[in-house]
């Protein structure tokens, strides 16, 4: 049940005389209870009142408003009327820039404050500004906040994961991931105990413990979302992780790439039923979760194309499919001809299988995102332009697909020596200079990747 208040608590609040407040509730705009022969008020109606009848806060019949505080306080004295010296007002005064308008009232605590109104005109503006105030105080004192240090962290990593999967974030799961680590180091602490230097400590100890420097920085920017969404939900007041600064990301582009060599020790160690989706991954450049979410509905065999839908920005693309793909897609069709999905695989099992691989394959610091890496590098050292090459990975900006791409040192030496003299050629065909990373080198007529592939 809810504290009712009197009158007297009223007119404190609001700097006015407690029979003023009965006069208002009789003459029925403000709500009431008679009890005992005192108004009781309900808080949520007092705050009604406030939001529809602002203008009974200040009534014009109230001059002090418009008074310097030596005149208010000698009127105080004079009239013995205390309400004038504690009133609620708005005052401009001149400076060298022009007049600035202030306010004085008392907060939620009862202490005398005085502010500036920053960007006030003129007297309406200040008297709005003044009645926004006086809400926020009456919130303050009869509508506190939840107090965030009775919240504990674990609890808001669920209201953010289920207003997350509830939202169709589509890193939700990502996020849920992340967090396990997260919980574990704060466990049951409130979220008031969750500081900048604890968060800082706990980075620390990431580091100690080999994680990368990129990964605490994602995990950072995931505490940075959790308690902006506590603050809209009003558990807390500010975002502790925001003045945690990241580490710089200039340093950490990767430019592990899959040689020929390594391809073929891979294969040998992967199990049969992975192979078609790395093959995929090779040929198509698609992601972990695209690949695993394509389904046969998505595959035109007539006209040797991949629609892909699931994207990570949201916008459908299309890949060719060449020879190896098409090979490894009317294979799978036969062997699965009644499921819906191209690779019917739990992720647990594709990521287990293919770590196992690279272990056995002796593949150092190589992930199932450089395949990804592979397919357009390979591209490039083919001769192909970095437009092309953008379009397939779906980026929206060739800048971000110069990310992905990393030839070998062996064509970047090639290119150079072109320009010894004697070995610098005219251009005949000014018109497409597109494929400009091989000037004089053909391409074999048996593929290399053609070659490095099997169906079987």
């Amino acid at each position: 049940m809810k504290r009712l208040l009197v009158s007297q608590e009223i007119a404190a609040l609001l700097s006015l005389n407690p029979e003023t407040v009965r006069r208002k509730a009789r003459e029925g705009t403000l709500r009431f209870i008679k009890l005992g022969g005192e108004y009781r008020f309900d808080p949520d109606d007092v705050q009604e009142f406030l939001e529809k009848r602002r203008s009974i806060i200040l009534p014009d019949n109230l001059f002090w408003d418009r008074m310097s505080p030596k005149e208010v306080k000698r009127l105080a004295k004079k009239t013995k009327r205390r309400r004038y010296a504690v009133g609620w007002r708005v005052f401009g005064r001149r400076t060298k820039k022009g007049q600035t308008w202030c306010m004085d009232y008392r907060d939620d605590k009862g202490e005398r404050r005085r502010e500036v109104i920053k960007g006030c005109l003129d007297e309406d503006e200040a008297r709005l500004a003044l009645e926004k105030k006086m809400l926020e105080v009456f919130n303050a004192r009869y509508h506190p906040k939840k107090n965030p240090g009775r919240l504990k962290f674990s609890e808001l990593a669920d209201l953010y994961v289920e207003q997350a999967r509830k939202a169709g974030k589509r890193s939700w799961k990502t996020d849920e991931y992340r967090l396990e680590g997260i919980r574990e180091y704060f466990g049951e602490a409130g979220l008031g105990s969750v500081t900048t230097s604890a968060i800082l400590e706990y980075r620390e100890g990431r580091l100690k413990a080999g994680i990368s420097e990129l990964t605490t920085n994602r995990e950072r920017a995931l505490l940075s979302v959790m308690f902006n969404f506590a603050i809209e939900k009003g558990l807390m007041s500010e975002n502790p992780a925001s003045k945690v600064r990241k580490f710089s990301e200039k340093d950490t582009a990767r430019d592990r790439v899959l040689s020929l060599d390594e391809e073929k020790r891979l294969f040998a160690e992967l199990p049969s039923d992975l192979q078609p989706i790395i093959l995929a991954a090779l040929h198509t450049g698609l992601r972990y979760r695209e690949l695993l979410n394509l389904r046969w509905s998505d595959v035109d065999f007539e006209r040797r194309t991949l629609k892909v839908e699931h994207t990570k920005s949201g916008k459908a693309r299309f890949i060719p499919i060449n020879a190896v793909l098409l090979g490894v897609c009317e294979k799978l069709k036969a062997d699965h001809r009644e499921g819906k999905l191209v690779f019917s695989l739990e992720p647990r099992t594709v990521r287990t299988g293919f770590e196992n691989a690279r272990k056995k394959a002796k593949l150092e610091d190589f992930t199932f995102h450089d395949l990804r890496r592979s397919f357009g590098t390979r591209l490039l050292e083919l001769g192909v332009n970095i437009v092309t090459i953008s379009r397939l990975y779906g980026h929206s900006n060739v800048l971000v697909t110069q990310n992905y791409l990393h030839p070998r040192d062996e064509l970047s030496r090639e290119a150079v020596d072109l320009l010894v003299p004697g070995a610098l050629k005219p251009v005949e065909n000014r018109e497409n200079l597109a494929p400009i990373w091989h000037a004089e080198k053909t391409v074999p007529s048996s593929h290399p990747l053609k070659s490095a592939f099997s169906v079987n």
